[in-house]
């Protein structure tokens, strides 16, 4: 008997004394495979998850301008730059100079103006692609047009509508307002989750219209506000079951909205 417990004594201590293991090489690139394959499906989200998992195992410096892409794809845009300037800002040899406009054009979505003309600007000088220098140019154009206005002949400021109401984490798109400037139709999936159809009798996996009606709120220093008020889903005859329903546009008398049906995998 005293000899199984020292021989125990021995096994428990031979762990104990082990050191941590490293990730596994299959666990690894099993992440890197996925990572790849989701990028090809154009699941980026799923993409951006796994790789990111990966870098944080080893940061292994070939899967940064994947996850820049990844991000820019997601319209992350803050992440997207982080992820470039970490690429170029070590790339002497100008290997991924095709990726500086990319860069350029993160930056730009940003209102980054000054910085993505530089970056704009070094593109046409190290790329070769001939449409992106295409844009490249119309695009530095344009940021210069911007610069050079006075201050009061910029145009209307651009705020962001209440993120409790109309904006959410994923996307709305084609906003469209009716004749009178009063309602506002667009199409969202109104979650805070990434869009997959699992679940076909779920309206919160498909994106559908919804229609928000402008409203007065009276303030408690007595003011008036007048703002977007709480979204309403269009009912079964535009919103229609396992549909998509996307892109709102309104006849100029507003009396006639089109816009598109989409069953994804089963065409349009």
């Amino acid at each position: 008997m005293m000899k199984q417990i020292f021989l125990c004594t021995i096994v428990l201590l031979s762990y104990a004394l082990l050191p941590a293991q490293p990730i596994s090489t299959s666990s690894y690139e099993t992440k890197i495979s996925s990572g790849k394959q989701y990028m090809e499906l154009g699941n980026y989200a799923a993409a951006r998850e796994v790789l990111t998992e990966a870098y944080e195992d080893r940061e292994d410096p070939e899967l940064i301008p994947i996850l820049a892409e990844a991000n820019m794809k997601l319209r992350d845009y803050r992440q997207a730059e982080s992820w470039y300037r970490r690429l170029l800002r070590r790339d002497r040899d100008n290997e991924f100079a095709e990726l500086r406009f990319d860069y350029a054009e993160v930056l730009k979505m940003q209102g980054k103006y000054d910085d993505a003309l530089q970056e704009y600007q070094r593109y046409l000088e190290l790329g070769t692609d001939a449409e992106k220098k295409r844009r490249a140019q119309l695009a530095i154009t344009g940021i210069e047009m911007a610069l050079s206005l006075p201050d009061s002949k910029k145009g209307v400021s651009v705020e962001a509508l209440d993120r409790r109401t109309i904006n959410t984490r994923t996307s709305e798109y084609s906003p469209a307002l009716s004749p009178s400037g009063r309602v506002l139709y667009y199409s969202s999936s109104q979650t805070e989750d990434i869009i997959e159809v699992t679940d076909k009798n779920d309206p919160k996996k498909f994106f559908l219209i919804f229609q928000s009606e402008l409203q007065k709120k009276e303030n408690r220093d007595g003011t008036t506000t007048v703002e977007f008020g709480k979204p309403e889903q269009l009912g079964p005859e535009i919103n229609r079951p396992e549909y998509h329903s996307t892109n709102v546009s309104l006849s100029p008398d507003g009396r006639r909205m089109f816009f598109n049906r989409i069953k994804l995998g089963e065409g349009n």
